[in-house]
């Protein structure tokens, strides 16, 4: 059994969520962090540019054009290059604040020394 006209609303509605809301979505999401740091803007633009990507691709696939599996790959190119390394650059940071890497007489280090200590006299 098929739905009368379903690819016409998966399209639309595609269509409609990666080139109609995203960017939409985009604009107040930087608009919001343009305060802060430049690696939290890029890795909003590039998930987004790679999602409109991949959008796109599914589009040509189901519609069996040619160059969609070039695309694909351009997409998933997008994503690694792109919004993973924003990604793992802001959770590096954020890692190295909390962990003050770099300090040798840190909180963190200090408890850490204490471990076994409290670990034998807990025995």
């Amino acid at each position: 059994m098929h739905l009368p006209l379903a690819m016409v609303l998966l399209f639309g509605g595609g269509t409609g969520l990666a080139f109609i809301f995203l960017p939409l979505m985009m604009i107040n999401r930087y608009t919001r962090l343009m305060r802060e740091v430049l690696s939290a803007c890029m890795k909003w633009v590039m998930g987004s540019a790679y999602f409109m990507l991949f959008m796109l691709v599914s589009w040509m696939k189901l519609s069996h054009l040619m160059d969609a599996g070039f695309m694909l790959g351009v997409s998933f190119l997008v994503f690694n290059v792109g919004f993973l390394t924003f990604l793992f650059f802001r959770m590096y940071r954020s890692l190295k604040k909390l962990f003050n890497f770099g300090y040798r007489n840190s909180a963190y280090i200090q408890s850490i020394k204490k471990w076994p200590v409290r670990i034998f006299l807990s025995l």
